[in-house]
């Protein structure tokens, strides 16, 4: 050995060969939860593999030691905790107030609803919180320390430590959704929402009929067929449904070797597309021809297998 140091400085006096050695460091930490109930202390800083690691927990005044946990996963439920090392590992030692668990609950804006739930609970306890929204707002979600935890109303968990949660609440929005036309279909989805809140509507289209697009405001919206947003305020949406029109195969005159494919002509903005295996589709290019309220081109019989259909864009 000629340094213990990292950084190994020397006058230049003749030719060397320097080794740097190196062993095995694993960090294995420790902390308290919540920090208030006690200490968790590790015996050494680092660790190389096999090494005994002992791990001791220390309650302070007012709680108790409950369990050793690694990743949310309990590893060990005895006050020291001894392993070997193989790895690095960052572990948690859990503590309980000897009064149990205290569920604190607050509501924001205050005059936005209140909360109910709130108690002294055992370890392990089922714990049901609610949100009673007040008139004229919605609930948004609960949060912990600004992080949101449940976006349900009625919040239940297991009592495992103390809790602050805050019930947030927003003033209401109406988010309307209508059929155009009414027969063609179903809007699922509307109602008041609270400011914030996920809105999601869902068209669902009558025998007969497709759909075919939202808008709003008359402007054409490019989005999902089942829209969901969330809600910045009021808003008035229509889903749009057309008829399905129906297409008729009609047989040529006798020794002409051809059929026609017809559809009403009332149908604006259906495109008729052509196939010749039922996977591969292209718009068709053949003459289309009007007459008796119907648009009709014509196909040959012969020479192979033929498949067309009607598509909306």
């Amino acid at each position: 050995t000629v340094s213990t140091s990292p950084s190994y400085s020397f006058v230049v006096t003749a030719n060397r060969n320097l080794v740097a050695t190196f062993i095995e460091a694993f960090v294995i930490s420790s902390h308290s939860s919540p920090a208030a109930g006690g200490a968790a202390e590790m015996d050494k800083a680092t660790y190389q593999t096999n090494d005994k690691v002992n791990a001791t927990a220390t309650a302070n005044n007012g709680y108790a030691f409950a369990n050793w946990t690694e990743d949310g996963v309990v590893v060990s439920t005895d006050r020291s905790y001894g392993f070997k090392a193989t790895g690095n590992r960052s572990l948690v030692a859990n503590f309980i107030a000897d009064f149990g668990c205290t569920i604190t609950l607050d509501s924001k804006p205050a005059h936005g609803g209140s909360a109910s739930g709130d108690d002294n609970y055992g370890y392990d306890d089922d714990v049901l919180i609610s949100a009673i929204p007040s008139a004229g707002y919605g609930f948004v979600c609960w949060t912990q320390g600004g992080a949101v935890v449940s976006s349900v109303p009625n919040f239940s968990f297991t009592a495992q430590s103390s809790l602050a949660l805050v019930a947030n609440f927003a003033p209401l929005a109406s988010i309307a959704a209508t059929a155009v036309p009414a027969e063609g279909g179903q809007v699922t989805g509307a109602g008041d929402y609270a400011i914030g809140a996920a809105a999601s509507l869902v068209p669902t289209a009558n025998p007969g009929f497709a759909f075919i697009g939202w808008t709003e405001n008359s402007t054409a919206l490019n989005v999902p067929t089942s829209y969901g947003f969330t809600v910045q305020g009021a808003r008035t949406l229509v889903a749009s449904f057309i008829p399905i029109p129906q297409m008729a195969a009609v047989s040529g005159a006798p020794g002409s070797n051809s059929m026609e494919i017809a559809w009403p002509e009332a149908s604006a903005g259906w495109e008729l597309q052509e196939s010749g295996d039922c996977q591969n589709w292209q718009p068709c290019v053949r003459p289309v021809v009007t007459g008796g309220g119907m648009k009709k081109v014509t196909v040959p019989t012969t020479g192979g297998t033929g498949f067309f259909r009607l598509v909306h864009p």
